[in-house]
């Protein structure tokens, strides 16, 4: 309780996370829509995205990436994933790894 109760009082945190969230995930967006992945749109820190390519999750796991695998939620299936919006270094890092998987398929 007494950490929830800190946490309420970081709005300076709370802030910066929501204007890289707000600058992130259309970037991110822009860059898995143009790999020719199927991405839904959202005001959330993930991105839930469909990729005709049912391996790229066991791809990126290869390299050293793991990415939410949404084949057990209802309505979905192992070509279904979704990825955190993070900090634009970790996120260049994702979506590096995702071209780079993605170019190697096709």
């Amino acid at each position: 309780q007494q950490a929830g109760i800190a946490a309420l009082g970081e709005q300076d945190y709370l802030e910066k996370s929501r204007a890289i969230i707000a600058s992130e995930r259309p970037r991110i967006q822009a860059v898995l829509t143009a790999l020719g992945l199927r991405v839904i749109e959202s005001k959330a820190n993930y991105i839930l995205f469909f990729s005709a390519l049912p391996q790229l999750g066991e791809k990126l796991c290869q390299a050293g990436v793991l990415i939410r695998s949404c084949a057990n939620f209802e309505g979905l299936d192992a070509r279904w994933y979704r990825v955190a919006v993070r900090t634009p270094l970790e996120n260049d890092q994702l979506l590096l790894a995702i071209k780079q998987v993605v170019e190697g398929i096709q």
